[in-house]
């Protein structure tokens, strides 16, 4: 089953930049992670350091949370701190979320969501209602060294519960030599969870009948698979450990590939 959540934000005052009349929307696939609370960036890079080249400005970050608690969360919290030395705060976008928030930036970086009455039900009792999702946009200071680490990762608050820290995202500045460029799905292929831990599963109108392959960072193919055909095809990763590969499906276009993530 798809989510799709569409936000329109508006300012509270005139003046106000960060939330300029913003229209977004964010779909994603609901599914049984083995960590749901995370946060993604987008381009995710590539291998396991995240690597970019120098002419990305913007980066896009995800935060995914779930209540897996024993009863409903009435308010959750979102709070991610920005490093002023690596993001130019002042062109954040705020971006889609499931549900009603307010939002407040603090001086020192601090961005914080706050879910009020958000009624988020365990996932006992209702699986598919107890995820949440938000999304932003901020850029990257100009004239950033090559080699630089940019980490990111947030704090999720259910309620007066102690926080959830998600995982870490990573992104590195590399030069153009060592940055690789892959032939990207569009919007007519996609794939889901990424993070994966037991299977992924691939759906698209524009899916073709071959060999489905999965490669590690130095290129060689760890896992292969032979879609006969459909809008759907699934692959195992049971056998995987923890890391950043590179899966190629076959299209009408043409081999498409994109960095998937496997965690344990």
């Amino acid at each position: 089953m798809e989510l799709c959540v569409r936000v329109l934000a508006q300012a509270d005052h005139p003046s106000d930049e960060i939330l300029e009349n913003i229209q977004d929307e964010f779909c994603r696939e609901v599914t049984n992670a083995s960590d749901p609370n995370i946060i993604s960036v987008a381009p995710d890079g590539v291998g396991p350091e995240g690597k970019i080249t120098p002419d990305i400005k913007e980066l896009s970050y995800t935060v995914q949370f779930q209540n897996t608690g024993s009863d409903t969360a009435f308010k959750v919290v979102v709070v991610d701190t920005l490093d002023h030395n690596l993001f130019d705060i002042g062109s954040l976008r705020i971006g889609a979320a499931s549900h009603k928030f307010s939002f407040e930036l603090a001086g020192s970086g601090i961005l914080a969501w706050t879910f009020d009455n958000i009624m988020l039900p365990d996932s006992n009792v209702n699986e598919a209602a107890s995820h949440g999702v938000l999304k932003y946009k901020v850029k990257l200071r100009p004239g950033l060294a090559v080699g630089t680490a940019i980490r990111n990762r947030a704090g999720i608050y259910f309620d007066f519960n102690k926080p959830v820290i998600t995982n870490t995202a990573l992104t590195t500045i590399a030069s153009e030599a060592t940055s690789v460029e892959l032939p990207g799905f569009d919007a007519s292929v996609s794939v889901f969870p990424n993070p994966a831990s037991e299977r992924l599963t691939i759906k698209g109108s524009d899916l073709n009948a071959g060999a489905i392959s999965l490669r590690n960072v130095l290129g060689r193919i760890v896992l292969q698979g032979l879609h006969q055909g459909g809008e759907h095809a699934t692959l195992d990763l049971l056998d995987m450990t923890t890391g950043t590969y590179y899966l190629t499906v076959p299209t009408v276009a043409g081999p498409a590939t994109k960095a998937i993530s496997i965690v344990r």
